[in-house]
């Protein structure tokens, strides 16, 4: 009617006041993001490099294509870099856009993933913890199937060596499991056979000895039972420095949901002033 169209009228030269996204939530929210962009970088570089140079070093076949089993990406520790980069540099990609942008797409997709990571930090060690020996026997087969690919990824007799020579341990559950690679095994003619890593306790020809005899040369306990009695040892440090790792992330959902909830209330804004005056903001004052 025409009076309504008047009081529409009237109501285009009041001052248009949106809400304003407090400095508190989106600086703090978008450094953190940042940073973790940055360091997602970093590891996805650090990655992608190691396992170029670690791929130069792998036996191929008479075909010319690496050996498949050498080269399954469970065998490599650099995958494991740049699975974390990416995902870290995926996670501040879209908290830092998202923040700048104020894109409730972004920032919705970060709240999510955040929490989907949260909650399985939290269920990963309840799990291991009722699982354990599912666990434990996970851990094993995972060590068996590195110790294979000992000799033929550089990366992964790095961390091997690491391993045993911190953890004083030796194979997954024993030093038996060295059996599994084929130039430690038994039935090999070389002149490792019999034995293990030289460079990390497990020394040439122990495993024809008896474990009492083996015991004196090298450590015979296996590096899952190492790695249990270690975090046993710690378990105070790790209880603290995940709980803090989840007030951290739980302090950066809470940030992004505010985000979220202040960006909807300024298009809110936005919206209410068009429905009253049947035109934006920026087109108001422009007349």
């Amino acid at each position: 009617t025409t009076n309504n169209r008047r009081q529409r009228h009237k109501r285009k030269w009041y001052r248009f006041e949106p809400t304003e996204i407090s400095a508190w939530i989106r600086v703090p929210f978008f450094v953190v993001c940042l940073l973790t962009w940055l360091i997602g970088c970093i590891a996805l570089g650090v990655g992608i490099w190691a396992e170029v140079q670690s791929a130069r070093l792998r036996p191929t076949t008479t075909a010319g294509k690496a050996n498949s089993q050498i080269a399954n990406w469970t065998s490599g520790p650099a995958i494991i870099l740049i699975v974390m980069g990416l995902m870290g540099f995926i996670m501040g990609f879209l908290g830092c856009v998202g923040a700048l942008r104020e894109n409730l797409c972004m920032l919705y997709m970060f709240l999510v993933s955040a929490a989907i990571i949260l909650i399985l930090q939290i269920a990963a060690p309840i799990l291991a913890y009722v699982l354990s020996q599912e666990a434990t026997n996970v851990a094993n087969s995972a060590i068996r199937t590195s110790i294979t690919g000992y000799r033929s990824n550089a990366d992964l007799e790095r961390l091997i060596n690491f391993v045993q020579t911190t953890l004083k341990c030796c194979g997954g559950a024993s030093y038996n499991d060295w059996e599994y690679n084929v130039y430690f095994n038994c039935t090999s003619p070389g002149p490792e056979s019999c034995g293990g890593s030289v460079n990390s306790q497990c020394g040439y020809g122990t495993r024809r000895l008896t474990q009492i005899q083996a015991r004196l040369r090298v450590y015979t306990n296996g590096c899952t039972d190492s790695i249990k009695a270690f975090i046993r040892n710690n378990l105070y440090w790790f209880i603290g420095i995940g709980f803090g790792l989840c007030l951290l992330q739980l302090a950066v959902l809470i940030l992004c949901g505010k985000l979220i909830q202040e960006i909807k209330a300024i298009k809110a804004d936005y919206e209410q002033y068009y429905n009253d005056t049947g035109t934006w903001p920026a087109e108001n004052a422009g007349a």
